[in-house]
């Protein structure tokens, strides 16, 4: 079945029905995100998060469709869809992404040759921890050939981001295969591109808005609670803010292009045995 083809505000709506809803629900949403947040900012697990963070979002999706239908969601929905039974699907799009970063550098190797290659190893392995690079090397460095790859990874990256936008509201509130939504995502996609690329430019300046503010907040801590801590708090905040939000565009999104045309997944149960309701 076709996806809807809605018009290119829709794609700034998605952003402002998400953060109304976060507004109705700041109580269960942001301490999820705030969850959300202090797990990637931990050493060790936000390896673990960066890998899995798929799944997670899909925990904050069903929470974000609980919330939307009047619901109070538990901090542990967080985690309910490791127990969905939906864990391989979702993580087509971690295996979508290495693929992407595997194309990027070939085409960075492409394009700079090896003595460019070489060179940039020169410039990380001279740049003491913190400080700044060289700018003898720096000069050295063929410009035009690296803005050329910068701009094809970022229309490559948007391309990525249009075509698999509606991949994890579709496994998740579907029974589709992997197969199935990514195709199904696809042609939604590349028929509302318009909408998600509005969307994108918003969410852009949201996010960015977001990590001015949590840094200013930060700054005036920094005294009290050192640089490093107030660096780490920053990303803490901003994640907490940004991921429901993020989820509740990709929730009302989904809603607007495929709610009425294909068949909902049940929801899973309210308690998802965190005990815990914001």
């Amino acid at each position: 079945m076709e996806p809807n083809k809605v018009n290119a505000g829709s794609g700034a709506q998605w952003l402002l029905d998400g953060i109304a809803l976060v507004r109705r629900h700041p109580g269960p949403l942001l301490v999820i995100g705030l969850l959300y947040g202090v797990l990637a900012s931990i050493p060790v697990l936000s390896l673990v998060v960066g890998a899995l963070g798929v799944v997670l979002m899909g925990g904050v999706l069903l929470a974000i469709r609980q919330a939307d239908q009047g619901q109070s969601p538990g901090v542990g929905t967080l985690f309910a869809a490791f127990g969905s039974g939906k864990v391989a699907r979702l993580l087509v799009l971690v295996l979508i992404a290495v693929a992407f970063m595997l194309l990027i550098a070939l085409l960075l190797v492409l394009m700079l040759g090896g003595e460019g290659i070489t060179l940039m190893q020169r410039i990380i392995e001279t740049t003491p921890s913190g400080g700044q690079p060289d700018p003898a090397l720096i000069a050295q460095l063929p410009a035009g050939r690296l803005l050329g790859w910068f701009a094809v990874m970022v229309v490559v990256a948007v391309l990525v981001g249009v075509y698999t936008f509606f991949y994890t509201a579709l496994v998740m509130f579907t029974d589709l295969t992997a197969g199935q939504a990514l195709r199904t995502s696809m042609r939604a996609g590349a028929r509302n591109l318009p909408a998600l690329l509005v969307y994108m430019l918003v969410s852009v300046v949201f996010s960015v808005m977001v990590m001015l503010l949590a840094t200013l907040v930060t700054s005036l801590l920094g005294i009290a609670i050192g640089a490093t801590w107030a660096q780490l708090l920053a990303g803490v905040l901003v994640t907490t803010a940004v991921v429901p939000v993020a989820a509740g565009a990709m929730y009302y999104g989904w809603r607007q292009v495929f709610g009425d045309r294909l068949p909902s997944a049940p929801l899973q149960p309210e308690d998802t045995g965190s005990g815990f309701h914001a």
